[in-house]
C-alpha cells in the first residue's frame, strides 16, 4: 500500500473534529473561532480529488464519497470512516441548517444507502473497503452499530433492514 504525504484530510477524523466545533460553537455562541473553525471542517467535506492540495471527497458513478483514506489512485471507500464523517455532517446540518449542508449530507446518505450491498458478504462479516475488501469481525460490529444509527437519525428502513442482514451474516 501507498503511504500518503501530508497534508492530508480523513473523514473519520474530519467528522470527529467537525463534530466537536459544531458543539463547541454551539455552547459557545459568542465565541466566533469555534465558528470558523467548525465551518473550515466543513469546507474540507467539499475539497474533491480533482483539485490541488489536500482532499477528502470524490465523486464516482454519481455518487459522492468521503473517504478516510483518500489515495489518489484507487479510492478504497471505507464503510466506518464514511459514515463518521457522515455523523459529523449530521451535527453541523442540525446546528446551521445550511441548505449546502443539507444537500452534501443528503448526498452522503444517499451513497451509503444505495452501494451498502457491495460491502456486504452474505454469511460472513462484511467488507471494511471496497479496494482491499478485508473482512474484520471488529469492523463489521462497528458496521452494525452505524447502520442502527442511520436508522436512528434519518428514520429510513433500509438502515435498520441492512443493520439486520448484517446481524445475520455474522
Amino acid at each position: 500500500d501507498m503511504l500518503l504525504a501530508a497534508p492530508w484530510f480523513s473523514a473519520i477524523s474530519q467528522g470527529a473534529l467537525l463534530s466537536a466545533y459544531t458543539r463547541l460553537s454551539n455552547y459557545h455562541p459568542q465565541n466566533s473561532v469555534y465558528q470558523t473553525h467548525r465551518d473550515k471542517i466543513f469546507n474540507s467535506f467539499l475539497r474533491f480529488r480533482s483539485e490541488s492540495g489536500p482532499w477528502i471527497a470524490t465523486i464516482e458513478d454519481g455518487y459522492y464519497w468521503a473517504e478516510e483514506q483518500p489515495l489518489p489512485d484507487d479510492p478504497p471507500h471505507t464503510l466506518n470512516g464514511f459514515i463518521y464523517g457522515i455523523f459529523g455532517l449530521y451535527e453541523y446540518w442540525l446546528s446551521t441548517k445550511s441548505e449546502r449542508s443539507r444537500e452534501l449530507l443528503e448526498a452522503a446518505l444517499t451513497t451509503v444507502l444505495q452501494n451498502k450491498s457491495r460491502f456486504r458478504v452474505i454469511g460472513e462479516t462484511s467488507y471494511y473497503d471496497l479496494r482491499m475488501r478485508g473482512q474484520f469481525d471488529h469492523y463489521h460490529t462497528v458496521h452494525i452499530r452505524q447502520f442502527r444509527k442511520l436508522a436512528l437519525i434519518t428514520r429510513h428502513m433500509g438502515f435498520h433492514r441492512f443493520a439486520d442482514q448484517l446481524v445475520r451474516d455474522a
